[in-house]
């Protein structure tokens, strides 16, 4: 599922090279290639942390274990904005019914002061 927002839309591209684990990739892309360069270092960075904390491990292993932190992030800001849009329905339901009723009570007033 592609995000509008997303690294690959199909929006302006044009070909960007960037330098990820000493390998230079080239990509088609509305972002910038400072932007991309940033990207890749972050992913070079958690790599390297990865690899000291295990000597043993491979690059691929530790590309794999980054994509499984990044994906379980990835996950807990989804779920974090999940409940945020719930908490804003829920409180916009409340605000609705609030002005709801006050304009009732308005409307009940104005007619009360009608009849007498």
């Amino acid at each position: 599922m592609e995000n509008e927002n997303s690294v690959f839309k199909d929006v302006e591209k044009r070909k960007v090279e960037v330098v990820l684990l000493g390998q230079r990739l080239s990509l088609r892309t509305d972002r910038s290639e400072a932007y991309l360069q940033k990207l890749a270092n972050f992913l070079s960075d958690q790599v390297e942390e990865i690899r000291k904390n295990s000597r043993s491990i491979s690059t691929n292993q530790s590309l794999l274990l980054m994509s499984l932190k990044l994906a379980d992030l990835l996950k807990q800001r989804e779920d974090e904005l999940f409940e945020l849009k719930e908490i804003i329905r829920k409180k916009a339901i409340s605000a609705i019914s609030d002005v709801e009723n006050a304009l009732n009570d308005l409307k009940n007033q104005t007619t009360d002061n009608a009849l007498q």
